[in-house]
């Protein structure tokens, strides 16, 4: 019996859109592979690929439960000359051209929205400063990623000046916090929610379950600072509290 599988592998499992919609100058790409696998020699003709892009959201709140629209079906030549193939696995690559006007997916059940500012407008960190006391005591935060992608690690400096009068810290708390809000103006009806997600400290000599002690490390200035890395869950250890 002749049999005959196709697959395709894609180079980035996930493509960040960056910029603004209406950006024309920013340019995001899809790579990746067709795989044909033959157990016999046969003739291929041609070879497209279906890119179907489609909004399914739920409004219980409303009288229409499901909104569904397709956002985008193409179809893209990949080969279209005729050719023999041998038995075997035919790679065919492709790339294709994602428009930045294409909305991002929809990965929850609510669903939620991501979106990268372009590469000359994104942050390289984030900086803050807080006073702690009435002595003129400052803590000041240096978040030294100013994207987060999931399961990657997020290394954060705890800077006390010399007025602070801080020898240890028993115990430090990190939360990413998230606030969604979705309107539907023609349902009349809007929805907020509210995410945590607490972060644990990438110390492998140290339960996660433990409180977290450290001594800082103090400087001629009498100032001193800790830098404590956190590990930012990816979608298979995701714990999300919602309020």
């Amino acid at each position: 019996m002749f049999r005959k599988s196709v697959s395709i592998d894609l180079v980035e499992p996930v493509v960040c859109l960056r910029g603004q919609p209406k950006d024309k100058q920013t340019i995001n790409i899809l790579r990746g592979a067709v795989r044909l696998h033959l157990t016999h020699a046969c003739i291929v003709h041609s070879i497209t690929i279906q890119f179907i892009g489609v909004s399914k959201t739920l409004w219980p709140e409303a009288s229409q439960h499901w909104d569904k629209h397709i956002l985008v079906d193409s179809i893209i030549p990949i080969s279209k000359n005729s050719v023999l193939l041998k038995k075997g696995t035919h790679a065919f690559p492709f790339e294709i051209l994602l428009s930045n006007a294409l909305s991002e997916s929809i990965e929850c059940g609510l669903g939620h929205i991501l979106r990268l500012p372009s590469i000359e407008n994104q942050l390289q960190s984030v900086t803050q400063t807080h006073v702690i006391n009435d002595v003129g005591g400052q803590l000041t935060l240096n978040i030294e990623r100013g994207q987060l992608i999931p399961g990657t690690l997020l290394p954060i400096s705890f800077h006390f000046n010399q007025r602070c009068a801080v020898r240890a810290i028993e115990q430090l708390s990190v939360k990413l916090v998230e606030r969604q809000k979705y309107k539907a103006p023609s349902k009349q009806t809007t929805r907020i929610l509210h995410h945590e997600i607490a972060l644990s400290s990438n110390n492998n000599n140290q339960d996660d379950d433990d409180a977290l002690s450290l001594t800082k490390s103090t400087s001629d200035t009498g100032s001193s600072e800790i830098r404590i890395v956190y590990v930012v869950p990816d979608k298979h250890t995701l714990k999300v509290t919602i309020e």
